[in-house]
Parts: C-alpha cells; structure tokens; sequence
C-alpha cells in the first residue's frame, strides 16, 4: 500500500486488484495504463497487463490478485482515507466474486480507516451490494483471512450486527460525458454510507445534473500527454449543480500535459472539501457555500467587474495592461481603442450567463493571414487577472450574450 499520494482527495492507495480494459472515452489516456506499459511493465504486479498499442500501452483486460497487499490496511494503524484498486477497476468484469469478498472481509475488520472506491462498472457494483448473499459470503472470507494470518486479531474482530452497507466505505463512479451520467443513477440505486462522482477527465458539458443521494463531486481535467481541455463553464455547470442540491464539491485541476500545469484554483478559490467521518459513525458533509475561499473569490471577482465598467481614469498600460485592455470592452468608441494600441482584429465581449449570475470576460481574435485563411485564437479573463487561451465560452443556449 502506497502511504503517500499526490491524489488530493486521499491519504493512500491500495492495489489489492490491478489491471484493466477501456470502459469509455474517458479512459483513452489512462494514467494506470501508462505506468503499468511504462515504467512498472515489468514489476511483477504490472507484468503482461498491458500491450503495445499504436497511441501507447493498453490494457489487455487481465486482472491480477496481489496477495501480498491483501491486508496491508491492518498492518496501518493511523486512520487514513484509502483509495482502493487506483491502478484497476474492482468491479472489472474479469474480477472474480471471490476477490471483491476478500478485499471487503479486509474492509470490514478496519473500521478506522475510510475506503474509497471508484468504477465505471456502476451495474455490477450495483449487482453485488444487492445480492441476498453478501454478508454470508463476506463473513465467510474473513474466516479464510483468519486462517490465513492466524496472528491478525483485528480479522476476529467483525461486529454481530450486519455489515452491509459498510459505514466506513465509500461508493463512487467516474463520470465523464452526457451517455455516463446513467451510472450515476446506478450509484443512486447502491446502498452505501456514503456516494460519490468523479467528474474527470470531463470531456462534455453536462449541464444540470441530478444529484440526489449524491454527498460529493470532484472534478477534474486530463492530464499527460494529448489532454483533451475542460472549459471554464463546464466546471461552473457542476458548481451550481452541487450548490443547489447541497452536495460537497472538490475541484482536482485544470489539466495539461502535467496535473498541476493549470492548477487548481477555480475563480481564483480552492476547492477542497472532503466529507468527513465522525465518532457516531455520521458524516460531515462541508457544502460549497462554506467553502473558506469562496467570499474572497466572490469579491475579487466582483471588484474587478466594478472596476473594468467605472468611469474613473484607466490605470497607466505599462502598470497593468490586462485591466486596461479589459475596460476597453465597456467602450465603444472605435478611437478609444486605437488611443490604446488595442489591435483593431481583437474584440472583446462580456459574457452573462443568466442562469447562475457568473461573468465571463473574454476576448476573441480573428485576423486574416492572406489566401483567404485567418488564425483564430480565443482566450478568457480568470479570477487572477491573466489571460489563458481556452475553448470558445457559451451560454447553454449557445448564446453569446453582450
């Protein structure tokens, strides 16, 4: 078990299970993927799980049982948030029942920690908590553990009541285009203690999603090599969504050939609330309005709307030069513009999205290059008053609002 992470939202992570197949577009660059044809190929754990492939490696759908990380969560005596199976899938349809049983018995004998498990499998998962079955089946695993490591007391420790659903388990599905929102309501239809989405990579505008039932969100760009981008009002759809219905909401990165090329800012605010097990076995759930940075980026942002439509005196170009630029949206005198060099190809709009009261300041080039091509360039305003080039800001209309 790997004690320590960059994965933001978690402690730890632990590979009982490793290997995979492409489930979905999401899967296309795959960071498990890479690392198990990269460079653990020939680790043991990795070995023969992916070929070569024309874009890199991929997964030849093998699974395998690790037998000597089995029951590393007990061998950890710190309370800890523990992402299981982060390089497979648990649920891969090549998994056996008897697997799952045994990772869940292993589960179910440390309650201190918190396990978090993520699929894009949401039926089987859905099938397996739901079998009559399970906590016989459970219970007999823990037995066979017990006979296994004969010296492990915590594998004899099992409370009498029943098991099902786990309180310090965590069900979750990734989510990452309009045609994957229907796990969603498989997750919905799981028992569990506590559910969760992973919104990443996001590679559509999702608009507005229901999540009842749902206590968390994260989302998150692609990262590595060939990272398809994530617009700034995809992200702000999934904000609102989770405002509106009270679900906790973690904003992981923006993307890039590396994770943390953009960061992690969101309106120039962190995100990063995580539920939180208490001593009675309830969870705290912090809501994006409790956000400790959300009031700060609310007003820098408002300040700095305030300030690009006062009438007062512009700052000198040479001191702050995308301010300037930027209250030279609100003027329409042609002559102004050219007073301040203002490239007569670039325009500038400022966007009003009615449904969630956001703005978005942006600017758009359009110069022509000769035989009858242009080149075309878009970029939008963030919270921290740089400019960064993205995908084209609409409203969910595909409007663009003066």
């Amino acid at each position: 078990m790997a004690d320590k992470t960059d994965i933001e939202w978690t402690d730890a992570t632990w590979n009982p299970v490793t290997g995979c197949s492409i489930a979905s577009p999401g899967c296309r660059h795959c960071y498990a993927m890479r690392l198990a044809g990269g460079r653990l190929k020939h680790h043991p754990s990795r070995r023969g799980l992916t070929r070569r492939g024309n874009a890199g490696p991929v997964w030849t759908g093998e699974v395998r049982l690790n037998q000597k990380w089995l029951i590393d969560p007990l061998r950890q005596r710190a309370p800890k948030r523990i992402f299981v199976c982060a390089h497979g899938d648990l649920f891969h349809p090549s998994v056996p029942t008897e697997w799952i049983d045994l990772i869940h018995a292993v589960m179910a004998c440390a309650p201190r920690h918190d396990f978090q498990i993520l699929t894009k499998r949401s039926s089987r998962m859905g099938a397996y908590f739901t079998d009559p079955g399970l906590e016989k089946r459970v219970r007999a695993a823990a037995r066979d553990l017990q006979q296994r490591y004969p010296r492990r007391r915590d594998l004899r420790q099992l409370p009498d009541r029943p098991l099902f659903p786990l309180p310090n388990e965590w069900l979750g599905v990734s989510v990452e285009d309009n045609p994957r929102t229907l796990r969603i309501d498989h997750l919905r239809q799981t028992p569990a203690a506590l559910r969760f989405v992973s919104f990443e990579p996001l590679l559509e505008y999702l608009g507005n999603l229901d999540l009842s039932g749902i206590s968390w969100a994260i989302v998150g760009g692609e990262s590595g090599p060939g990272a398809r981008r994530m617009p700034v009002d995809w992200v702000h759809a999934i904000l609102d969504s989770c405002f509106d219905q009270d679900v906790a909401f973690f904003f992981k990165q923006w993307g890039g050939p590396r994770p943390k090329s953009a960061g992690r800012l969101l309106d120039g605010a962190l995100y990063d609330t995580i539920p939180e097990r208490l001593d009675d076995g309830s969870y705290f759930i912090p809501l994006p309005s409790e956000n400790r940075n959300l009031d700060a980026a609310v007003r820098r942002r408002e300040a700095f709307l305030d300030e690009c439509r006062s009438d007062a005196p512009p700052r000198p170009v040479a001191v702050q030069p995308r301010r300037r630029a930027a209250a030279l949206m609100f003027d329409t005198d042609e002559a102004a513009r050219q007073r301040a060099s203002i490239d007569r190809h670039t325009h500038w709009r400022v966007l009003l999205d009615p449904a969630s009261s956001r703005h978005y300041l942006t600017k758009h080039r359009h110069k022509p290059t000769g035989a009858g091509t242009a080149s075309r360039s878009h970029q939008v305003l963030c919270a921290d008053g740089r400019w960064r080039a993205s995908h084209r800001v609409e409203l969910p209309d595909g409007r663009l609002a003066a």
